[in-house]
């Protein structure tokens, strides 16, 4: 089943929702730190004890990639969607701890008409990754370039 094509001109500013919860383990935790970021605090619980988390926390690039999978299936499905631009503000608000749900909550901002590219629009994503107690555990805005509706003709 596919999905009607929203363009740029179908976004809304203020517009968004909420995803499902998705949960790290201590297995996923581990696993990424191993590949992408062996920080002690990533990787060994004693070490992590020992640390300013006070235990075993994911890696900030591993909750951004799950926020970024998350977006991809709620957020984005239909969105005419063709580069992501960069992203703002980027925040870790506090450790992502193993075995606590992540939801991510998004609303979409400003919307730029002008990219220099006329087929195109610029529009903010603003997001929020909560955990379990809805606490912000990380925070950001993409810039995205969307598709604009094609001149009919």
């Amino acid at each position: 089943m596919s999905l009607p094509r929203r363009y740029w001109e179908d976004l809304r500013s203020g517009d968004g929702g909420e995803s499902p919860a998705i949960t790290p383990t201590r297995e996923d935790i581990i696993s990424f730190a191993i590949d992408y970021d062996p920080q002690p605090f990533h990787l060994d619980e004693e070490a992590a004890k020992q640390s300013l988390f006070g235990g075993l926390a994911a890696s900030g690039w591993h909750t951004a990639s799950l926020t970024f999978a998350l977006l991809r299936e709620h957020a984005l499905p239909g969105v005419a969607w063709v580069n992501n631009l960069g992203f703002n503000d980027l925040r870790w608000k506090r450790p992502v701890k193993p075995d606590i749900p992540l939801r991510v909550r998004y609303s979409w901002g400003e919307m730029l008409p002008e990219t220099g590219n006329p087929g195109t629009g610029q529009a903010t994503l603003d997001v929020q990754v909560l955990e379990g107690d809805g606490e912000v555990a990380m925070e950001m805005s993409l810039l995205i370039e969307v598709e604009r509706r094609p001149l009919e003709g």
